[in-house]
């Protein structure tokens, strides 16, 4: 089995008004610069269904799932943060993001989310950096399949 190292990993972003509408607008990403780490967090529920007739041991249904992403990153001098045109990120956007493993990957992760957190970190003894959490609107694909 074949390791992935992390050193070409890329966050492509996409801001635009039409979330879960793939049809309804026009997906022209940036590549995020300077990130140093990005992770996906999925989660799903298990609502009780337990009831009398259950043999007194619990039983669970699949409920609602869910995604975040975080993206951390350097900030970049020229205050573009992106290769591209994207408006500024801030949060309350509209997105759709490609989480990819390495620049030439087919291995990445793709879906539609609101930005939900943006943060600049300056501290005195180190490099000034930013943060981004989305939160997933909808299905997290991943590729392959």
């Amino acid at each position: 089995m074949a390791r992935v190292h992390g050193k070409y990993n890329q966050v492509w972003f996409d801001a635009d008004e039409t979330l879960n509408d793939p049809a309804g607008g026009s997906f022209s990403p940036a590549i995020v610069l300077g990130v140093q780490r990005w992770s996906i967090s999925q989660e799903g529920a298990a609502d009780d269904a337990t009831g009398a007739d259950s043999g007194g041991a619990r039983q669970y249904t699949a409920g609602l799932h869910g995604w975040k992403a975080h993206v951390e990153c350097f900030w970049d001098t020229s205050e573009a943060k992106t290769k591209g045109t994207l408006p500024k990120v801030t949060a309350g956007m509209c997105c759709k993001v490609n989480l990819m493993l390495a620049s030439s990957s087919t291995y990445y992760y793709e879906g539609y989310g609101i930005t939900t957190a943006v943060e600049v970190s300056v501290p005195v003894d180190g490099n000034v950096t930013w943060t981004m959490d989305i939160q997933g609107s909808g299905n997290l694909s991943h590729y392959p399949a």
